[in-house]
């Protein structure tokens, strides 16, 4: 019995360790398959074949990288602006959408160093629809000129999150304050209502003033209303440029449903429901505007 007792023991013992060393197999194979991924590319001297030669001159490239953005992007491209190569504060991002049929964006990317001696970035993008997507993550290695990116937790860019302000919803209910008056967007319920959200120092948004006034002049039953991130400029702003909205301030609300984005304008139905939501602007857009507003009147 005694020695039926070690055996036993002993067996389970070795299970015991056996089952350990298990665990631990599958631990790391877990955390292997759930480490990022990387690709890895080198810069392409000159600039992409595919930009505009307006933005070629302007921005003289040295080099750049083509990074895959399929099945979102139609290009999708890190460009190291002039020819200081080791420049790192002069990359920028250049994107067009599938299906885009005429223009492009770009932005500016502001790496930071880290600890492997590379510079690090995670790049928030969106689709066409303004729908958020998988970040990007760029790692750089400026002497060398190679660049290591992916998709966060994906091989490819994928919606993480939708758009709140797509054609179709309804707006939710935001606070409109000024110096003046307290209100809120709901009080405005029963009128098609006209949003400009925008800043003073924006010059797309200036451009669009005097069109937009002449909305104002023309559809008097209409609310337009202009919601200004910059409240504290407004009053000397509008000595200059007179506008023709009724004016209220942004605050910290507006600006995560609007996010700092200029101009912003969103046409409403009567009932809240958004049927016009366009960001960027310029002097004609009025005309787009007030396509939106007929085709509700109609």
């Amino acid at each position: 019995m005694r020695v039926l007792c070690n055996y036993s023991s002993k067996n389970k013992n070795h299970f015991y360790r056996l089952f350990t060393l298990i665990i631990i197999i599958l631990i790391g194979f877990g955390h292997n398959l759930s480490a990022q991924q990387y690709n890895k590319i080198v810069a392409k001297q000159g600039e992409p074949d595919k930009l505009p030669e307006r933005i070629k001159k302007k921005f003289n490239a040295s080099h750049f990288f083509e990074i895959n953005g399929e099945p979102i992007f139609e290009y999708l491209y890190l460009v190291h602006r002039g020819m200081e190569k080791q420049n790192i504060e002069n990359y920028w991002i250049f994107f067009k959408y599938k299906n885009q049929k005429s223009g492009f964006s770009y932005r500016y990317v502001s790496f930071k160093k880290n600890d492997l001696n590379e510079y690090s970035v995670k790049y928030e993008l969106q689709t066409k629809e303004e729908d958020t997507l998988t970040p990007l993550l760029l790692l750089l290695d400026n002497e060398r000129l190679i660049l290591r990116y992916a998709w966060k937790n994906s091989i490819i860019p994928k919606i993480i999150k939708e758009y709140p302000l797509k054609i179709g919803k309804k707006l939710p209910d935001i606070p409109l304050i000024n110096k003046d008056n307290r209100t809120s967007l709901y009080a405005f319920r029963g009128k098609i209502t006209v949003i400009n959200w925008w800043s003073t120092s924006c010059l797309p948004c200036v451009q669009e003033i005097p069109g937009f006034n002449k909305l104002v002049d023309k559809y008097p039953d209409i609310a337009f209303i202009s919601i200004v991130k910059d409240k504290e400029n407004l009053q000397t702003f509008l000595e200059k440029h007179p506008f023709k909205y009724a004016h209220y301030f942004g605050n910290k609300k507006i600006t995560e449903l609007f996010i700092d984005m200029f101009p912003r304008n969103i046409v409403l139905s009567k009932d809240g429901t958004i049927t016009y939501n366009m960001a960027g602007g310029n002097k004609d857009m009025y005309l787009q505007i007030e396509k939106a507003i007929l085709s509700i009147k109609h």
